[in-house]
């Protein structure tokens, strides 16, 4: 029958100094607590590298949309109201959401805007054909889908851009009046690759950060 022997365990000896043999677990609990303390201070470094570079990926990556109205065509040569959006940033601008209100009531599409703004029964004259408002179609309006878009950095796409003629002129005027004041107000919410995301309107200053696009019930479409 083996009979197992049991190892002694190891020990320090004492050096027979009584102040050495205290000095040295102290010591040696230092040096431990040390390369703890170190280690940390590394991985929090190594942390903050990292944390570092993806924001600077981020900010690498930022969107800025500007709204503007301008009066002449890209080509500066033909009298046109333009309503603008242009990706000012340095990363592509994925467009979420559009809202267009006119007196504080969204609208959905252009002709919609129109009617409610500026030329009040455009709507049902379209659908009797009516010939009254054919005016509007002198120098046809040229229409941009926002919603649901990416724009590259430095891109600019014109909501419409509406050639003014002699025909038009009174009507777009009225529509450039109502741009220009409280009247109809724009609003986009826009998001970058990384999921972060600004509403633009046109009494802020500079875009709102928010933490998702909110979904307009009645969104501008067109």
């Amino acid at each position: 029958m083996d009979v197992e022997i049991e190892k002694p365990h190891v020990h320090h000896k004492p050096t027979g100094h009584r102040r050495l043999d205290l000095v040295l677990p102290i010591t040696a609990l230092f040096v431990s607590f040390v390369s703890i303390l170190i280690a940390w201070h590394h991985s929090h470094i190594m942390s903050e590298l990292v944390h570092q570079n993806e924001r600077i990926v981020e900010a690498e990556s930022l969107p800025y949309l500007e709204i503007y109205t301008s009066y002449l065509s890209s080509d500066l040569r033909t009298p046109t109201l333009r309503l603008t959006v242009q990706n000012e940033g340095v990363g592509p601008a994925r467009v979420a959401e559009v809202l267009m209100t006119v007196n504080g009531k969204p609208v959905p599409d252009f002709n919609t805007l129109v009617d409610r703004c500026c030329a009040p029964g455009l709507l049902q004259a379209r659908k009797d054909s009516a010939k009254q408002f054919r005016g509007m179609r002198n120098g046809e309006v040229v229409l941009s889908r926002l919603r649901d878009r990416m724009i590259r950095p430095g891109e600019e796409i014109d909501a419409f851009a509406w050639p003014i003629t002699a025909q038009n002129k009174q009507l777009v005027d009225r529509l450039k009046t109502g741009l220009e004041s409280d009247e109809i107000n724009r609003s986009v919410c826009f998001c970058s690759v990384f999921d972060e995301c600004w509403v633009r309107t046109d009494e802020d200053r500079w875009p709102v950060a928010v933490k998702q696009c909110p979904v307009e019930s009645v969104p501008y479409k067109q």
